[in-house]
């Protein structure tokens, strides 16, 4: 199995800091990574960490992804989850769940910079400007210390599991995992955890975080100064990760799409998926949670498939 270029989804760094059995499956046509986690040494779940690659031009994306479910049987595996938002798919195979999911993506390709300046909503262009005026400073590095921090108290705020700092010092060992921050007055108030794959010349927004209260129009200025070192590394696309579609306007996950949609980006629309193989231990398994979280006193939030098609079918959409 060959293709050109390297895809941090791929890499060692990133799998076995998310599990000790990780690999890729291929069918010859197309590939993708994978992960495997075993909660409470009793459950066997197959999590895919990538969109295909596809590696010779025939071939049908659904006849690869069934070729997944056959080769997940034969590791005797629970369930798969493809629900990674940075992984959007074109299809599912047969008899999956599905939800249509999105993502923004901005193509840098034969644009200046002023070109794509000019393609930025005036709001978000504005807050730029207002950035610079207050002296803040972009950093790119490979140093966690002045962002992890920040990373986790975001998630935590967004009530989302937080990522590990021995997890992000394994990320930074990849060359394809980059560290930008924003600065004022020397104090760091915004972070994004870029992940390169020269496979499709794509940089994935995977991370990020704030401080309360950070200067007007840093994380615009941030976003925006990410883009200008992306061309200058010749990516082409900038993807900024997870778009659910049609949101609720009252939802926190609105505006932080409409955040996402003012750099320019177009809309691409595609699927997240789930193949349950034992439906009886994917029950307990989430029955399981549902103790665990009201043991604790904490509302358990369901996975994100399943939050999708509570939304779709309460707006009667059908998939």
């Amino acid at each position: 199995m060959k293709f050109e270029g390297e895809n941090f989804f791929f890499s060692e760094e990133y799998l076995s800091s998310e599990s000790p059995e990780y690999g890729v499956i291929s069918n010859g046509e197309y590939c993708v990574s994978y992960i495997i986690k075993r909660p409470l040494r009793f459950f066997k779940i197959l999590i895919i960490c990538s969109t295909p690659i596809k590696i010779f031009p025939s071939g049908k994306i659904k006849d690869f992804l069934d070729f997944v479910v056959i080769k997940a049987n034969e590791r005797k595996v629970d369930w798969i989850q493809a629900d990674l938002t940075h992984a959007i798919f074109t299809s599912s195979p047969s008899l999956a769940e599905q939800v249509p999911f999105g993502e923004y993506i901005l193509d840098l390709n034969d644009a200046t910079d002023d070109e794509l300046l000019l393609k930025i909503h005036s709001k978000h262009r504005n807050a730029i400007k207002r950035a610079r005026k207050i002296g803040c400073e972009i950093k790119e590095g490979k140093n966690i210390n002045e962002a992890i921090e920040i990373i986790q108290n975001t998630k935590i705020r967004q009530n989302l599991p937080a990522i590990s700092r021995e997890k992000l010092t394994e990320y930074v060992k990849s060359p394809l995992f980059k560290i930008f921050t924003v600065q004022n007055d020397g104090e760091v108030s915004g972070v994004a955890g870029i992940a390169y794959d020269t496979v499709s010349s794509t940089a994935y927004y995977l991370l990020g975080g704030s401080k309360i209260g950070h200067p007007p129009g840093a994380l615009n200025f941030l976003h925006y100064e990410i883009i200008k070192a992306l061309k200058k590394d010749h990516i082409k696309h900038y993807n900024f990760v997870g778009a659910r579609l049609s949101p609720d306007k009252s939802h926190k996950t609105y505006t932080i799409q409409r955040f996402k949609l003012r750099f320019g980006g177009d809309l691409h629309r595609g699927v997240l998926w789930r193949y349950v193989i034992s439906k009886f231990k994917y029950r307990m398994f989430e029955a399981l949670k549902w103790i665990y979280y009201s043991s604790k006193g904490m509302k358990y939030k369901k996975p994100l498939i399943d939050q999708e098609l509570k939304r779709l079918k309460n707006d009667n959409t059908f998939i």
